[in-house]
């Protein structure tokens, strides 16, 4: 059977070809990281909140996808990707591109983007340009930003953009946008668990923008930092023995919404893997 279509494109990691192909009942992906096609049912690629290959190829992926598939054959958690594209039109979507974290003198320089093609949050050094993470629209409105300490404005006016992008006819509702908060008002927090044992533990901090997540072991230790946002829409960051903390955690943060949402529930998806695992780009 041959692919309704394919698209071939560059990896910003490694330079070499990648392959997407688009058939009538799945979508296949080749690149240097995986050898062997990769397989994926349109639950799976609709579901997964991760880009396949670049934003442009993604986008481009979804836009042909909505035309082939019968929302019949969908999971319940892929519809409303569905329906997103289903209208979504980037024509009047302009490039933003704004400067984060960075002090005069850098030696690394830090930036949030608002593409034609999705998100991204990069940096700069030795004038190469590093993705740190990419967002495609339908995930950013759904679930917020990535990207921890986002200014205000900035995740309300995105958030805007993209709902206008929608159309006048919009098969989601308003209210299924990710929540706003107001940092500010968030009280910070840490809560630790520990193994006595190994000298060792695992902690999640809480603080007026941003979420850090890690552990040590002796003198050694690690950390990640996460926005508020995927706290709020995806508890599968926190580690099972801290878990128990989650409706504390959820009631402290839903006092910093200013901003209705339709459900205190999360309802992010669950990838079916690890997103460390997710297709690079």
């Amino acid at each position: 059977m041959e692919a309704i279509k394919h698209w071939e494109f560059e990896e910003a990691y490694s330079e070499q070809k990648a392959k997407i192909s688009l058939f009538n009942d799945r979508v296949e992906m080749q690149n240097s990281f995986y050898k062997i096609p990769r397989i994926f049912n349109f639950n799976q690629v609709f579901e997964n909140p991760y880009p396949l290959g670049n934003l442009q190829v993604d986008y481009e992926l979804l836009k042909y996808m909505v035309i082939i598939v019968e929302p019949e054959q969908l999971s319940e958690a892929a519809k409303p990707i569905y329906n997103f594209y289903k209208t979504f039109e980037n024509n009047t979507i302009e490039d933003i591109c704004i400067e984060t974290n960075s002090k005069e003198g850098d030696f690394v320089r830090y930036f949030y983007a608002m593409t034609k093609y999705g998100i991204r949050n990069f940096y700069e050094r030795e004038a190469q340009s590093i993705e740190q993470n990419k967002q495609r629209f339908s995930a950013f409105f759904f679930y917020g930003p990535l990207k921890p300490d986002l200014d205000f404005n900035v995740r309300k006016d995105w958030r805007s953009i993209i709902w206008k992008s929608l159309g006048t006819n919009p098969q989601i509702q308003k209210s299924q946008a990710f929540a706003l908060f107001d940092y500010s008002m968030i009280k910070p927090i840490r809560y630790d668990y520990l193994y006595p044992e190994k000298d060792g533990g695992l902690y999640i901090s809480i603080n007026q923008g941003n979420v850090d997540i890690g552990g040590w072991s002796g003198r050694d230790g690690g950390s990640s930092s996460h926005s508020i946002e995927e706290l709020w829409y995806n508890d599968s960051i926190i580690s099972s023995e801290l878990k128990i903390h989650i409706p504390e955690i959820r009631k402290m943060l839903s006092s910093a919404i200013v901003s209705p949402i339709e459900s205190s529930k999360i309802i992010h998806p669950n990838p079916t893997e690890n997103p460390s695992e997710a297709p690079p780009a």
